[in-house]
């Protein structure tokens, strides 16, 4: 799960902050496409909530929550409609946008994709990067692809892969179940909501109620909340983080004074530990008892490294250059990157067309103190005569590049976000292989080198 390293309307919550630099996303489904999942999804969450859910509370907690029910609307209302993940509660009442929930099935659905063909995970993070930051008037047709649309992913995928399906219902299904027990949780104590005479103090201890609430719903019934872990990767990259701020005094500033429910470490961090404090009760369900135990430790894990990343200014700006990066071609699965492998002295094989084709392995950026990082890197070259077109990427999102060849040298300028550039790179006559420098601006060095093979 590599792609988690890096990870009440009026009344009661939103599950995740309005997302910096958000637009379009209300419209991310048609009025049609809703409709008709308007008519599969209810019946099903309806059986969990009454059966799981409520179904795991004693006689006196039952009654204080009598008289709760479900809406389920095409989309949240007001200031909520264009937030993707937007479950909430108000009086009796909790709502379950069929956006929100379609759009959490299809990113469970391209997860289990992904994962089940070791495919790259950071597909999804890019993804919901690329929602958070960039305008949708920038893209072909004007709006924001669906995630499944958006990673090139069938439809029906889980009708011809079984595992797929099993591994994206159980997703789906826990992380669900825990949003509704996470609402319940916020009506069984009776919270006020976030209006006058609450504090942003007393406001987040509502929410961290809600949590322990809902975990305790999901000990209760002895499934793994593998869900969990899905649910706020997608949330941390949608909302608000330290990354989002000039600095630590103004993220410090909309935590006092502004968030309600922020995703925070501190909050993480205690659903973290809720789970391995009690990791041996999650596994009703399972046979083998020590394997679901071990899984509800690894999710634990990556909700604690959520929390660890979300406070990260540096990592937030990796993650706005990745969506910045980040088009379409970028989005089409493709298989993990491994670990940076040994510079070699020299290629396998010469490719049959210089500066044509696949070329893999080695890019490097200069650091502070004159050394070079080196990372695992591509490039993907289309040569028509002496002119050359490009795709580059390092583990960070794919560039562009363009130049002409001249003699046993392509120049060209480059492009990541809104990094720019030029660079040069030779070829290396007795195997094909090139390599080069690159650089921002107008110098075409300072930046780093590449040392790539054919393959």
């Amino acid at each position: 799960m590599t792609a988690l390293r890096l990870l009440c309307l009026a009344a009661f919550l939103a599950l995740a902050s309005a997302p910096a630099g958000a637009r379009g996303l209300a419209d991310l489904y048609t009025d049609d496409v809703l409709r008709h999942w308007q008519g599969r999804y209810p019946q099903n969450i309806e059986w969990n909530f009454q059966n799981l859910v409520l179904g795991s509370l004693t006689p006196r907690e039952r009654a204080r929550v009598e008289g709760v029910t479900l809406a389920f609307p095409l989309r949240a209302e007001g200031e909520l409609a264009d937030q993707p993940l937007a479950f909430y509660a108000a009086g009796q009442t909790i709502t379950v946008p069929i956006l929100s929930v379609k759009f959490f099935d299809d990113i469970a659905l391209a997860w289990a994709y992904l994962w089940a063909n070791d495919y790259d995970l950071e597909t999804v993070t890019d993804y919901l990067g690329m929602l958070k930051y960039q305008d949708p008037a920038s893209l072909p047709g004007g709006h924001f692809p669906t995630p499944l649309e958006a990673m090139s992913i069938p439809a029906d995928i889980w009708k011809q892969d079984k595992r797929v399906d099993d591994v994206s219902q159980k997703t789906l299904k826990s992380g669900l179940v825990w949003v509704l027990a996470h609402e319940l949780g916020h009506i069984y104590h009776r919270h006020p909501g976030y209006g006058p005479g609450v504090t942003r103090e007393q406001a987040q201890e509502n929410e961290a109620e809600a949590d322990r609430f809902a975990t305790e719903i999901m000990r209760r019934i002895g499934v793994a909340p593998l869900g969990m872990a899905q649910l706020f990767m997608a949330m941390a990259h949608l909302s608000a983080g330290r990354g989002d701020f000039a600095d630590d005094t103004a993220w410090q500033r909309y935590l006092r004074d502004e968030a309600t429910h922020p995703l925070t470490a501190h909050r993480l961090r205690d659903m973290a530990e809720g789970l391995r404090a009690a990791a041996g009760d999650f596994s009703a369900e399972r046979l083998d008892r020590e394997a679901a135990r071990e899984t509800v430790l690894y999710v634990a894990d990556q909700l604690a490294g959520i929390g660890e990343i979300l406070e990260d200014p540096g990592i937030h700006r990796l993650f706005l250059a990745r969506a910045l990066a980040t088009d379409l071609d970028s989005l089409k699965p493709r298989k993990s990157q491994r670990e940076p492998a040994a510079k070699s002295d020299r290629c396998a094989s010469a490719g049959a067309t210089p500066f044509e084709g696949r070329y893999a392995g080695l890019y490097a950026h200069n650091l502070a103190d004159g050394r070079k990082e080196w990372l695992s890197g591509w490039m993907d070259l289309r040569r028509d005569g002496n002119r050359v077109r490009g795709r580059f990427s390092f583990g960070a999102g794919d560039g562009t590049l363009e130049g002409n060849v001249v003699g046993d040298r392509l120049l060209y300028d480059w492009a990541w976000g809104r990094d720019q550039g030029r660079g040069t790179l030779e070829l290396q006559a007795a195997d094909g292989g090139l390599t080069g420098n690159w650089g921002r601006g107008t110098s075409g060095e300072d930046g780093g080198a590449w040392d790539l093979c054919p393959g």
